[in-house]
């Protein structure tokens, strides 16, 4: 898995410049966990191949990139310091900023550019998705509601009151 920022760049984003107790290793871990996070918001409305062409560069590059800071940023200065963390460098401000950002994306409310300014191609949106239910089938009174169940079968409908 390609991460889009690096370990120094979390180092620094939360403050461990110069210290030798935080590993490498340790901050990878934080680094994956960020990655996969983005990922997971951002190809909910970009496909993954969408960044082949002209990322090098971008905005969504350097948005991309932020995000993945901050949150694994975020995640380790929560993890060392947890309730003492206060103030600009706080794990869960960090956190909440990342994860503005992706939501933005992820609702088609920011737009991630290629380095020539061209807004990256969004996939297709499905009708159906309304909310955090997905694919939800409309309610047919016919219907059966167990596999092989006849509509008289019922015991209880949504309009009956207890």
């Amino acid at each position: 898995m390609a991460n889009y920022s690096t370990v120094a760049r979390v180092r620094t984003e939360a403050g461990f410049d110069g210290n030798a107790n935080v590993t490498d290793a340790y901050i990878q871990a934080y680094l994956d966990q960020a990655t996969n996070i983005v990922n997971g918001k951002v190809f909910f409305r970009y496909a993954p191949s969408t960044f082949t062409a002209n990322f090098s560069g971008s905005q969504a590059e350097a948005t991309l990139q932020r995000c993945e800071e901050l949150l694994a940023a975020g995640y380790l200065l929560a993890k060392e310091y947890g309730a003492e963390n206060v103030g600009e460098k706080s794990g869960k401000e960090k956190i909440k900023m990342a994860m503005d950002l992706l939501c933005m994306i992820a609702d088609g409310d920011m737009l991630l550019l290629d380095s020539n300014g061209a807004i990256y191609a969004q996939q297709a949106s499905n009708p159906s998705v309304d909310g955090p239910v997905l694919n939800m089938p409309a309610y047919d009174q016919d219907a059966p509601t167990v596999a092989g169940a006849e509509p008289s079968d019922r015991k209880f409908s949504v309009d009956d009151t207890f």
